[in-house]
């Protein structure tokens, strides 16, 4: 991996990223993660179990019996703590499934009040025309600023081909039957070759070149139906970078680059916090404006 400038953020009219543009130009899937929709105001997922654990705690006279007795304030930060994140959430879904869903719907209309859409705006006009964008996120912040009616939206389990030009493939928070917020539903999208979101990602992987924002390429699930397409086409990671965290990256990346064919678009936000992203999409926006004024 070349020198990462930490204090910059990237100069997309450089020839090394001559290929990322041409692909904006031409069309690609944009695919954003949970740090797209936290800029915005909603919680990323530890948050989102953190604040899940709280609920049930104000609400534990809803669990009745031996379970409300055993859920007392010790086992509470137990489950905050608790690494596996999905495990968490399975945990809580068992206890009490409907205060579970109570609760996502709760947190995520709370932060939805209080959503700014800028970050939802600029990553809207990366698009060309000519790409479609992919979410794990649940939240419908991109998709109401952007004003994108429901015909042109997918929602897991129901995928289309050719793609929609918004794909929710784990979910959207008004379907509660659609959201892969569990182990079992994680199983039902992802289990075999012919299962939803596996056969939907692996026909994504094998026909676009895939551009990452806001997301951390850590869950196994998708990186494997990316691993099972036929075509290795270059795929880009927009991804922040800081002094602490740049041997990390380093040999993440070159494990991304070797495997997957993705390859690492670094941006520092030592200086400007996660708040650089914005700055990045912008920068990208005029370079891809700029490039298609030219080819004209």
């Amino acid at each position: 991996m070349k020198k990462i400038q930490l204090d910059k953020i990237p100069n997309f009219y450089l020839p090394v990223y001559e290929h990322l543009i041409n692909i904006l130009r031409k069309g690609a899937c944009i695919f954003f993660g949970a740090g797209i929709s936290k800029i915005a105001g909603y919680k990323l997922w530890e948050e989102l179990k953190i604040k899940m654990v709280d609920h049930f705690w104000a609400n534990k006279d809803r669990l009745g019996g031996e379970k409300k007795r055993k859920f007392d304030y010790s086992f509470c930060q137990n489950l905050k703590q608790h690494e596996h994140i999905i495990e968490t959430f399975d945990y809580l879904y068992m206890l009490n499934s409907d205060l579970y869903i109570c609760g996502i719907k709760s947190i995520f209309d709370s932060d939805k009040k209080k959503a700014n859409d800028q970050i939802f705006k600029l990553l809207y006009k990366v698009n060309t025309g000519k790409s479609l964008y992919i979410t794990t996120n649940i939240d419908k912040g991109f998709q109401d600023c952007a004003k994108i009616g429901d015909p042109n939206v997918s929602i897991y389990p129901f995928f289309s081909n050719p793609p929609k030009l918004i794909s929710y493939i784990h979910g959207r928070i008004d379907y509660k039957k659609s959201w892969i917020l569990n182990r079992e539903k994680y199983i039902e999208a992802y289990s075999s070759d012919s299962s939803p979101c596996m056969e939907f990602l692996k026909q994504i992987f094998d026909n676009y070149s895939v551009i990452f924002f806001g997301y951390g390429l850590r869950e196994e699930e998708i990186m494997i139906a990316m691993a099972k397409t036929n075509k290795k086409r270059q795929h880009y990671w927009i991804e922040p970078i800081c002094r602490n965290k740049f041997d990390y990256l380093k040999i993440r990346s070159t494990s991304l680059k070797k495997n997957y064919n993705i390859t690492l678009v670094p941006y520092s936000i030592d200086s400007l916090g996660h708040e650089a992203i914005l700055k990045v999409i912008e920068s990208l926006n005029k370079a891809t404006k700029i490039e298609m004024e030219i080819d004209k």
